[in-house]
């Protein structure tokens, strides 16, 4: 088992997603504090590590289903590069690994953790083969990363954060999903969801997703408790970045026909100078206070 694989089987290009766990202290401009910034880097290699194992059951569970995927084939354990019986020690040795930091953490980071263990146990075995449900789960185990980076963090939770949150999630699942039910189409038996999916109900799912996120983000810009939290009632411009991320992200998965927003993140300039500028923006409004 080279380290290589090791990264491929814990998906280390994905924990791109446990940024989440940072958001929370992020939003309350607490980064800079040496403290709070331990404790959310704590969190999210304690969050990681558990996504690790977690993504080491789910491939255990889909390992014939992704012996026949055109790019799920070479992962670790469909590849063979990995034995079944090494992935178990691999995955149990990293979810142990993430528990007992969680555990370091506190009781409450402790059982956000068990929690999204256990949700992924139900995804992994019934639930991510019941459309809808499927991305319904995905979308609350990025609510659970806020969560978690909250509490690690101890910075209180705005509600529109979750509410963001939880309305991204989706609008990036239902892009991946839009992939998969593409592919469902020349290989087909892939995934027993996509039954419940079309190419026309997943357009019109993404449609109104992104419409009803860009309105909570534009309401969360505008509320004064956030407008006082900022020190300023400026915080609406960072929208332009958000609408046109989102319009960029449309245009990836419609036009483009990329599949996974890692791979958009990863591999779209355009997207992340997007991204990079949104992050700017929060950036200069700190520097201003």
């Amino acid at each position: 088992m080279t380290l290589r694989d090791l990264a491929g089987l814990y998906r280390l290009p994905q924990w791109a997603k446990n940024l989440f766990v940072l958001a929370p202290a992020f939003f309350a401009f607490r980064l800079n504090d040496p403290r709070t910034l331990l404790q959310a880097l704590e969190g999210f290699f304690a969050f990681s590590l558990v996504a690790g194992g977690v993504y080491v059951l789910n491939d255990l569970r889909d390992l014939e289903s992704d012996r026949r995927h055109p790019e799920k084939r070479f992962r670790p354990l469909a590849s063979g590069r990995i034995s079944p019986s090494a992935g178990i020690i691999a995955g149990g040795f990293a979810l142990l690994g993430g528990l007992l930091m969680g555990a370091f953490l506190g009781v409450e980071p402790l059982g956000l953790l068990f929690f999204y263990v256990g949700l992924n146990v139900l995804y992994s075995w019934k639930l991510k083969h019941r459309a809808l449900m499927d991305i319904l789960c995905i979308a609350l185990g990025f609510v659970l990363r806020v969560l978690f980076g909250g509490v690690v963090a101890e910075v209180p939770l705005s509600r529109w954060i979750v509410i963001m949150t939880f309305l991204l999630a989706l609008f990036l699942g239902l892009g991946k999903r839009r992939g998969d039910v593409l592919l469902e189409e020349e290989i087909s038996g892939l995934r027993s969801s996509l039954d419940g999916y079309s190419v026309p109900f997943v357009d019109a799912a993404m449609m109104i997703t992104a419409g009803v996120t860009l309105v909570a983000y534009l309401m969360y810009c505008l509320s004064p408790e956030v407008m006082e939290a900022f020190g300023t009632s400026r915080v609406y411009y960072s929208f332009v970045f958000v609408l046109f991320g989102v319009l960029r992200y449309l245009q990836n998965v419609l036009v483009f026909r990329r599949n996974g927003p890692t791979k958009i993140l990863y591999g779209d300039r355009c997207f992340q100078a997007l991204l990079a500028g949104w992050i700017g923006f929060f950036l200069v409004l700190f520097l201003r206070r």
